[in-house]
């Protein structure tokens, strides 16, 4: 491992207990670095891998499963979720707004540095990474049962 992979884990994990985070109820939602969260010892919503793609089709096909994801987190008690952020590689429209379905914005969001990251899925360095949040889990959201019918649509099942 790297130093600067290292330091951005320590960075992580620094930020997590000075927030106050709990690994039992609190979740962190990620991008591509599933390696981090891992490291981390904290717990992720939905995939830990959000997978980053250039071409639509593919896009659209993640996009799918990673919302399919995201809806087995519905009914859990889950406190907390914090989003780990690349600076440059930024989660697609639809996950975004997935995403915001499943939070509220009911207390103070916070968006803390906590070291340099990989840029994309290829490199290993080029980006600052943040921690922003917290955002309180919407015990309330239901998954959309649409979701899946598209899934089932674009493989043919």
């Amino acid at each position: 491992m790297e130093k600067e992979q290292a330091a951005s884990i320590d960075g992580l994990i620094q930020a997590l207990r000075e927030e106050g985070f709990d690994f039992e109820k609190d979740r962190i939602f990620s991008s591509y670095l599933g390696g981090i969260v891992s490291a981390s010892g904290a717990k992720s919503l939905g995939c830990v891998f959000q997978i980053p793609v250039a071409n639509i089709r593919d896009l659209e096909r993640y996009d799918i499963l990673n919302c399919m994801f995201l809806d087995l987190e519905a009914g859990k008690d889950i406190k907390n979720v914090y989003v780990l952020l690349s600076e440059k590689q930024k989660l697609s429209p639809r996950i975004v707004e997935h995403f915001l379905k499943m939070v509220r914005k009911d207390q103070e969001i916070k968006r803390i540095y906590i070291g340099e990251g990989p840029e994309n899925i290829f490199s290993d360095r080029g980006s600052r990474l943040f921690l922003v949040g917290p955002y309180s889990f919407n015990k309330e959201f239901v998954p959309d049962k649409r979701i899946v019918e598209q899934y089932m649509k674009l493989y043919g099942i």
